[in-house]
């Protein structure tokens, strides 16, 4: 037996920190497994009610596996039972005559089990359960065979001292996210006050131009300004009433007609700026938008860009559709972590005298400034303008000189042309929505699976699939599992957290596409199309 060869490759599993305590067990199992020319492997944990339960063991038969879960360890239970109970290895080489199996004769006799042996589990002194090999002949371990024995114990328990370790990271790191959410709130206030402020500047401007002599001729645009502008502040108290618990609606958008209607608010707010708008000849594509906030990422666009040429000067705004590559997404400040695809570009360029690389690394901070005075220096125009774009799953690449500024911001689009009838792994989805769900993706082929082992299973036995769509109700470790089956696979992940979409983007190559749950199956059918138009297959075909 190549003792070397598996602790070798469990500790690099357990470093590499990629696996949950019971997929790391289940692989030392499997290691010591393939490895035994004879013998049955399996791992007993004990759990916080005092009694032992199968944690590992390939081989194991679902039957065996239930005749033993729940073991109470005590002076006669079997191997793993006595193990526990007394602290020491137990090598019993004829079960049909050993006192401490007289219990289990039935067990014995319908599995063939003849011989087993096991050794404790010990982390940091305590016995927490058993590592066992068990043999249908009966057989007396050798010196070797008790040495690899308690090695695969002690492989065992360092799994569990890792995963106490990322256990308790877990623990600090959910103190340090509450701890940040109410650190949030008053970020939220002061975000929601500025761009508030900004639409208010826009009412008030406008009225102001209308009630001027001099500008006759054009009040009807000024007020006509005005009244988008007290719209769009309607529109952003609705952000207010999200945190009671009213969501934000997201709909199927014209991006082009968003800024139109935002530059209608912004003539009151930017006089003296020369703003020139280069629409696409061929008209924009339908993107799956929340308008209120992509709104409000152009406007803070558009104020950062007039406000950053000191109220004077060329400030110019464009959008086109184009391929981004690999190449272009790594340099972007957001978003770098995006696959490669088709994108719908907006790009504003300002003729103010830019920044340096060093303010550029900190420009998506919130109450970062440039600008002088604290009244004017708020700095959260870029900081919302980072998270509308992350919630949209969307890029933003920043380019400055001393000649300017030059900010795009790229949505992905859905390519449903050319990429074909692809075939997706739905997980979790409720029994409710399935129907709705496979006529919004038609003409693309959906297999509904529950959580557990058997939907995850279903993407080796039943694929290839291009798509996995998962309710994480199923849980993160489900989607954690397949990746380990599958590091590329393409997803789309439904939750009910907002920390979603951050939390996907912390997965790389390829990144999942997070969706909440409040966003509606609309929203579950254009991520679905976003993803799978940067499919490898897709991409292929194109």
């Amino acid at each position: 037996m190549r003792v070397g060869r598996i602790e070798s490759e469990a500790l690099k599993a357990i470093a590499a920190g990629e696996l949950h305590l019971n997929q790391l067990l289940e692989l030392i199992c499997e290691l010591v497994q393939e490895e035994l020319e004879s013998g049955v492997v399996s791992l007993m944990l004990l759990e916080s009610d005092g009694l032992l339960y199968v944690a590992g063991g390939p081989c194991v038969p679902p039957a065996l596996k239930e005749a033993f879960d729940g073991l109470e360890p005590g002076p006669i239970a079997g191997n793993c039972g006595t193990s526990v109970y007394t602290g020491l290895p137990v090598y019993v080489e004829d079960t049909r005559s050993d006192p401490r199996w007289a219990d289990f004769q039935e067990v014995v006799e319908t599995f063939q089990i003849r011989a087993c042996w096991s050794h404790p589990i010990r982390v940091k002194g305590e016995v927490l359960g058993t590592f066992a090999v068990s043999h249908l002949q009966a057989a007396r371990p050798t010196e070797e065979q008790k040495e690899a024995l308690e090695v695969f114990a002690s492989l065992a328990a360092v799994a569990i001292r890792a995963d106490e370790h990322r256990v308790e990271g877990q623990r600090r790191e959910m103190a340090l996210q509450r701890a940040l959410r109410l650190e949030s709130l008053g970020l939220l206030a002061g975000e929601l006050a500025h761009d508030f402020n900004n639409l208010l500047v826009g009412v008030i401007g406008g009225l102001e131009l209308a009630a001027d002599p001099s500008f006759a001729d054009v009040a009807g645009e000024h007020l006509e300004g005005a009244r988008v502008a007290a719209h769009q502040a309607a529109a952003l108290c609705q952000r207010f009433r999200s945190l009671a618990g009213e969501e934000t609606e997201w709909q199927d958008s014209n991006l082009e007609r968003l800024i139109e209607e935002s530059l209608q608010v912004t003539r009151g707010v930017v006089q003296g700026v020369d703003v020139r708008w280069h629409p696409m000849a061929q008209g924009a594509p339908t993107l799956f938008l929340a308008q209120t906030q992509v709104r409000q990422l152009i406007l803070n666009l558009i104020v950062n860009g007039a406000e950053a040429m000191g109220g004077k000067g060329v400030l110019r705004l464009s959008t086109g559709k184009g391929w981004r590559g690999a190449r272009y997404l790594r340099s972007c400040q957001i978003g770098a972590h995006l696959p490669a695809g088709h994108y719908l570009t907006l790009a504003v360029e300002d003729e103010g005298a830019g920044f340096s690389h060093d303010v550029l690394t900190s420009a998506f901070e919130p109450f970062f400034s440039t600008k002088p005075g604290r009244e004017q220096a708020r700095g959260l125009g870029l900081a919302s303008v980072a998270k509308i774009a992350k919630a949209h799953n969307a890029a933003i690449r920043i380019a400055s000189s001393q000649e300017g500024t030059r900010i795009e911001v790229s949505f992905p689009t859905p390519d449903e042309e050319g990429a074909g009838e692809a075939r997706i792994l739905a997980l979790g989805v409720p029994e409710a929505e399935q129907a709705e769900l496979s006529q919004l993706l038609a003409p693309n082929t959906l297999r509904f699976q529950g959580c557990g082992d058997t939907g995850a299973a279903c993407w080796g036995e039943e694929g290839p699939f291009d798509l996995l769509v998962l309710d994480l109700s199923c849980g993160w470790p489900t989607y954690d599992a397949l990746r380990v089956r599958d590091r590329h696979c393409r997803a789309v992940l439904i939750g009910e957290n907002e920390d979603l979409v951050e939390r996907a983007q912390e997965y790389a190559d390829p990144s999942p596409v997070g969706v909440l749950r409040s966003q509606g199956l609309e929203a579950v059918r254009a991520a679905c199309h976003q993803a799978l138009a940067q499919s490898p297959r897709a991409l292929a075909e194109r």
